[in-house]
């Protein structure tokens, strides 16, 4: 059973890979696991793992080769025309270069997949190399097909929009990571997303390796933002948010991430932690996470419509109540979970929210979230996401 992780390096998305490799043990512990991935990412999803399952799996290194650019200058308009196509001749190297490795008797995993991957699967699929089917999981790169799209009917080929729609009319299906997405791809796909062409698996969250329950909940209070500071995220309603609490003695606004992309001005004075410019170190992460009583990510309806939030399922796995704006994505995931946080209508209601609990602590109401979170972890730890793992991959030998 091959998995494999052609997309991410280093730490990204690491923990979800380390926690889909002990659902897939827990789930087919009689079958041989290969994780396959870049060097960079095996080092981390090794030390995300328990030492037993580490030495239950082969990890293979994966040789991606040089990204391709896209062109810069207008200047080179057919050259960069040509850009989807690079992309798509250099997806199908790397899946003949995985393939070759493996053995006759496989059933492949893919744990991410971008437009270009999808393209080579489906190419693959119609040339009769591609027997089984692989299943495919989905995580942020999803959120591609929201927004604009590109008119030059070159780049339209093969965006992920095209690729994603070409792949489920073949037959294909792709593994979703929250029962909104397969809703928002039903709506976004209609007629392609039947029966058995979207899957869902929920994110799982695991138990940290050592148990960091809250604090009592005393002044002042730690609200932080986790991941990867964009606006899709809400890092800009956030810091606002703490600008406009800046004299507020009863709470402090932390941070545990890094800049991801061009932000607009933004007063990151009043934020308690300095925000890198690139990742922050899993450890430290973990720490400032562990010193919060609650998690503040006003997340982008339109982006986490397709996409599952990781740093919300750290706030899970951390049991820190969620501060969040109410979008289409949250609410639902809030109404299956119960009272785990607190959804807000708008940026005037983060702040008077976090004002009401930096006056007046809830204790007893913390206390009931974080007992709600622990039950939602427990559904979705390793062991009980193998059971349906079970039910919706074909994976057996």
């Amino acid at each position: 059973l091959w998995i494999v992780e052609s997309c991410w390096e280093g730490f990204m998305h690491a923990p979800f890979n380390a926690s889909l490799i002990e659902i897939v043990r827990e789930a087919w512990p009689e079958r041989q696991t290969v994780f396959v991935a870049d060097s960079t990412h095996l080092a981390e999803v090794r030390a995300a793992l328990p030492a037993d399952i580490v030495a239950s799996v082969r990890w293979v290194p994966l040789d991606r080769g040089a990204p391709s650019q896209p062109w810069a200058s207008y200047r080179h308009r057919v050259r960069r025309d040509l850009h989807p196509f690079r992309q798509a001749r250099r997806a199908r190297r790397l899946l003949r270069a995985v393939q070759s490795l493996a053995e006759s008797d496989v059933r492949w995993l893919f744990t991410s997949a971008d437009a270009s991957l999808l393209s080579a699967l489906w190419l693959d699929h119609r040339g009769g190399r591609s027997r089984p089917r692989p299943e495919v999981v989905l995580h942020g790169e999803l959120a591609g097909i929201a927004g604009w799209r590109s008119r030059r009917p070159t780049r339209r080929a093969l965006d992920l929009t095209s690729s994603l729609r070409r792949w489920m009319q073949a037959g294909g299906s792709i593994t979703v990571l929250e029962e909104h997405i397969e809703d928002a791809l039903t709506t976004r796909f209609p007629g392609v997303v039947g029966r058995g062409t979207v899957k869902v698996l929920p994110h799982p969250a695991s138990e940290p390796a050592e148990e960091i329950g809250p604090a009592p909940l005393g002044l002042p209070i730690q609200v932080g933002f986790l991941g990867v500071a964009t606006v899709a995220k809400g890092f800009d309603s956030f810091v606002r948010t703490a600008d406009r609490l800046r004299g507020d003695s009863g709470v402090r606004f932390r941070v545990a991430g890094f800049g991801g992309q061009a932000l607009p001005e933004l007063p990151v004075d009043a934020l308690d932690d300095v925000l890198p410019d690139s990742g922050l170190p899993r450890a430290r992460y973990e720490e400032i996470l562990a010193e919060l009583d609650y998690v503040c990510l006003p997340l982008s309806g339109e982006y986490y419509g397709f996409a599952a939030s990781g740093s919300v399922l750290d706030a899970i796995q951390f049991l820190r109540p969620i501060i969040t704006l109410d979008t289409p994505p949250m609410r639902r995931f809030v109404e299956s979970a119960g009272d785990i946080g607190y959804v807000c209508a708008d940026e005037a209601g983060l702040e008077s929210t976090i004002r009401r609990l930096a006056n007046d602590p809830d204790v007893e109401r913390h206390r009931l979230q974080t007992e709600n979170l622990r039950r939602l972890r427990d559904l979705r730890s390793p062991a009980a996401l193998a059971r349906v793992a079970r039910t919706i991959w074909d994976l057996e030998g």
